[in-house]
């Protein structure tokens, strides 16, 4: 069932008959999801698993619920973690470099055909995922990224000089770093 806490508790917050500040609910949101984290840890769900599914699904619990179990399934086997690795280069070189992306990847100024391999790889997982997919249609779907990513730092090196070179590369790297945006949340894992 797709439910979205924020909404609802906008909507009974409208209904008291005394107003409630945006502060009490956002402590409500917190408390709402840190109830739901403790439930399932207490179900035997691990605490990372939990806490990447609620960072990104945290609004449907149900739906958080459910990645968080299939995240702590998915966790044991070698694709995930190929999937966790792979992914792990492309966000530690562009995070905290956001400001200084280029928004756009712009194909034209590929040099090399693993920057190309990599952009289509890319284009066709990210069209495969929808906001709702399931961890373990995440992994089966991003699984082909994996050799792809990793011929692309073999043979692409990344700090070009020409500054509009590497500006496309770190937008390249960016979009693949953030395929998992709305499914899960790596860092919260271990090794990542």
């Amino acid at each position: 069932m797709k439910v979205s806490l924020e909404n609802l508790v906008e909507v009974v917050s409208g209904a008291q008959p005394l107003p409630v500040s945006s502060e009490c609910r956002k402590e409500l949101l917190l408390f709402i999801r840190r109830r739901l984290e403790q439930l399932l840890v207490d179900d035997g769900v691990p605490v990372e698993a939990v806490r990447a599914a609620l960072n990104q699904r945290g609004d449907n619990p149900s739906l958080a619920a459910s990645s968080a179990k299939e995240l702590a399934t998915e966790m044991k086997t070698d694709a995930f973690a190929a999937i966790l690795s792979s992914l792990a280069r492309p966000t530690r070189i562009t995070r905290g470099k956001e400001n200084e992306i280029a928004c756009v990847v712009d194909p034209d100024l590929f040099e090399a055909k693993e920057e190309t391999a990599l952009w289509e790889a890319y284009e066709a997982i990210s069209a495969s995922l929808e906001g709702e997919a399931g961890i373990r249609e995440f992994v089966q779907v991003c699984l082909p990224i994996v050799s792809v990513v990793d011929t692309f730092f073999e043979k692409v090196f990344v700090m070009a000089e020409d500054e509009k070179v590497r500006n496309n590369r770190l937008a390249l790297l960016q979009r693949v770093a953030n395929l998992p945006q709305g499914i899960v949340d790596l860092s919260q894992l271990p090794g990542f």
